[in-house]
């Protein structure tokens, strides 16, 4: 017996966006918002909650990416 080979196809479709400038962007395009229903809605409740004071509190330090010299 041999291992059954499996594949799984979705169509994805992914937004590249600042979540500081949803109101913005909200205003500017109708068919997106913030907490409300839509064809494309952004809910806070969906995102990471940080304190405003202290966005970066909890989250894990990560290293310095060094970049090769010539």
């Amino acid at each position: 017996m041999e291992p059954k080979p499996h594949r799984f196809h979705y169509k994805v479709f992914m937004f590249w966006l600042d979540l500081d400038e949803i109101d913005s962007i909200a205003k500017k395009f109708w068919l997106i918002s913030r907490n409300r229903f839509n064809m494309f809605n952004f809910r806070d409740s969906d995102h990471l909650q940080l304190p405003a004071d202290k966005p970066d509190y909890g989250l894990p330090a990560f290293p310095k990416c060094e970049t090769a010299k010539p």
